[in-house]
């Protein structure tokens, strides 16, 4: 899942939309239901303590992902591919890491299930 830091001033979803392009060049999308949250403490090395995670469903036709900001970037914030990835795929992944680390259980309640009306917390 792309994802990265608020510039000041900026709202989640002027964050989400901003990263979606920079990540993936997707735009013109919409914005679907804000459905998981995540927090997580760990030293960062731009001096952070953390991050919080605000996951929203968005659904698109499959394209191929292609960053606008280049991959030297990408590599600093650790990212070393993009990819599509089936649910039963994320739950038999053995090595990569995912966040949540659990990533199938709320991907498999969420289709099965729909969206929750309050975004549920997927833990670490």
């Amino acid at each position: 899942m792309p994802g990265g830091g608020l510039d000041d001033g900026e709202t989640p979803e002027a964050g989400l939309r901003r990263e979606l392009r920079e990540e993936l060049a997707l735009d013109g999308f919409e914005l679907g239901s804000h459905v998981w949250n995540r927090e997580h403490a760990v030293p960062l090395p731009t001096g952070h303590d953390g991050q919080r995670d605000r996951v929203h469903l968005v659904r698109v036709d499959r394209f191929e992902p292609e960053p606008t900001i280049g991959w030297d970037r990408l590599r600093d914030e650790h990212v070393h591919e993009l990819r599509w990835w089936s649910i039963p795929e994320v739950r038999a992944a053995t090595s990569v890491e995912f966040a949540p680390r659990a990533l199938g259980r709320p991907a498999d309640d969420l289709v099965d299930r729909g969206a929750h009306t309050v975004p549920i917390d997927t833990g670490a």
